[in-house]
């Protein structure tokens, strides 16, 4: 038997896993269960985090900048938000089996809903 997550439950916020995520980690994994994410849902969520990730990065910005007009301020490094997202779900894929979705499945999810 296997549990399968979907974009709702991955984090897509901070540095590590949400509070909700562990917790479906660690109940699957008492009761045996394999932890399942559709590759979609992963690109759903890298996508989310890497927009939530822009977003911060500009508000650091531009908080420096008006910071400048009162005193020498260096702007803060900002990283590669692409290259953070994709390591993000490279770590995600070590605590669960991403799922490849066959072409056409989420037409087909949306037509059932």
């Amino acid at each position: 038997m296997a549990v399968i997550l979907d974009a709702n439950v991955l984090p897509l916020v901070g540095r590590g896993q949400s509070t909700l995520f562990d917790a479906a980690l660690l109940l699957a994994r008492e009761a045996g269960h394999e932890v399942l994410v559709p590759a979609l849902a992963v690109e759903e969520a890298a996508a989310a985090r890497k927009r939530n990730m822009e977003a911060a990065f500009e508000r650091a910005l531009q908080a420096v900048q008006g910071c400048q007009i009162y005193a020498a301020v260096k702007p803060p490094v900002v990283p590669d938000v692409e290259e953070l997202a994709t390591e993000w779900a490279a770590r995600l894929s070590e605590h669960v089996r991403v799922l490849d979705v066959p072409d056409g499945a989420a037409e087909e999810g949306l037509r059932r809903a």
